[in-house]
């Protein structure tokens, strides 16, 4: 944790009592070396800072911050600080996930009002081998679970289209790494979740082409489903 990052976010906190939830940006580390701040890496995110209350210091409209959280997860989880009321009303982090249990609250979170953003680098976070986010396969269905709840829950047919485009991407990309590692059935069965999520997206309609020419090629045989 940097030094000043409880004290800004508490200085957000006290002069807007509207505010329920403030964040701030972070910066990954490990044996790649330094990388760069996460928010310069969300570029939709970044398009929503118009609304300076202070320097360095930003409100974000609670509809705007829900919806582009879809596509760009731009909160770490190290980075939050919340009021206790905020737990009352939506519900703590979700024990059930064994991963996106952050992004699931910030999508609650952002649900019922703006969110409070501090531009200054809040904390570093050093990625090892055997962090749980470097098992990509698991962490990728835990987030379309978290998808898959925020569908059934939002009304707006905008935002309904919007998580079925993300949901289709998210499995297709299942489909194409569990294809690359000859697991052909699943990556079938991903790309055809793509295609229902959204019939649109022509990626996993090639997919689906790549396992067969996988298999007629005989660079990969079928394996076993596995759970």
């Amino acid at each position: 944790m940097e030094p000043g990052k409880l004290a800004a976010q508490v200085s957000l906190l006290d002069s807007h009592p509207e505010v329920d939830f403030v964040f701030t940006d972070f910066v990954n580390f490990g044996e790649f070396g330094i990388g760069s701040r996460h928010t310069l890496t969300c570029q939709q995110f970044r398009s929503l800072l118009t609304n300076e209350v202070a320097e360095h210091v930003y409100i974000i409209d609670s509809q705007a911050a829900y919806k582009t959280l879809i596509n760009e997860n731009f909160v770490g989880a190290s980075s939050m600080m919340f009021r206790k009321k905020l737990t009352a009303s939506i519900g703590s982090f979700d024990p059930k996930l064994q991963s996106s249990e952050d992004i699931d609250f910030v999508f609650r979170a952002a649900a019922v009002g703006s969110l409070g953003y501090v531009d200054m680098i809040g904390h570093r976070r050093r990625l090892h081998a055997t962090n749980m986010t470097q098992n990509m396969k698991k962490v990728q269905r835990c987030y379309l679970s978290v998808l898959q709840r925020q569908l059934v829950t939002s009304h707006d047919s905008a935002t309904r289209l919007c998580l079925k485009q993300r949901i289709s991407e998210v499995y297709w990309g299942l489909g194409y790494a569990l294809c690359e590692e000859g697991q052909l059935w699943e990556s079938a069965a991903m790309q055809i979740q793509s295609v229902k999520a959204n019939w649109t997206n022509m990626r996993p309609y090639m997919g689906l082409v790549k396992g067969v020419l996988s298999y007629v090629s005989g660079r990969h045989k079928p394996q076993a489903i596995q759970n």
